[in-house]
C-alpha cells in the first residue's frame, strides 16, 4: 500500500481517517490490512475504538490489531474449527445472527 510508504501520504491518510467515522478495507493483502489496522489504532491523539471483521487467516493479523474483532465464519471444513475460533473475539455463523 503505497500511501503506508510515504510519511507524507500517511500522514494525509491519516488525516482523513480521523475525519471519518468508519474506514473499510477490501481487497487488501493480509499485511495491508495489519498495517492499516494498526495506522488506525495508534496514529489519533484520542484513541478510536477499532471494530474489524474478517472471515479467514487472511484477516488475522488485522483482527488481532484491533481492540474487538468479529470473525464471520466462512463455512467450508468444520475440522478446522478450533483454529477459527483463535481468530476473533466474536465468531458468527453469518453477520445476520448479530444484533
Amino acid at each position: 500500500m503505497l500511501v503506508l510508504c510515504d510519511d507524507y501520504l500517511k500522514s494525509h491518510f491519516s488525516f482523513l481517517c480521523m475525519m471519518c467515522r468508519s474506514v473499510v478495507a477490501f481487497e487488501f493483502s493480509y499485511e495491508e490490512k495489519g498495517r492499516l489496522t494498526r495506522l488506525i489504532h495508534d496514529s489519533f491523539v484520542i484513541k478510536p475504538t477499532v471494530l474489524a471483521v474478517g472471515s479467514s487467516w487472511c484477516d488475522s493479523w488485522m483482527m488481532h490489531t484491533a481492540d474487538v474483532s468479529i470473525q464471520v465464519e466462512s463455512g467450508g471444513d468444520r475440522s478446522a474449527m478450533c483454529e477459527k475460533r483463535i481468530l476473533g473475539d466474536l465468531l458468527l455463523s453469518d453477520l445476520g445472527s448479530f444484533k
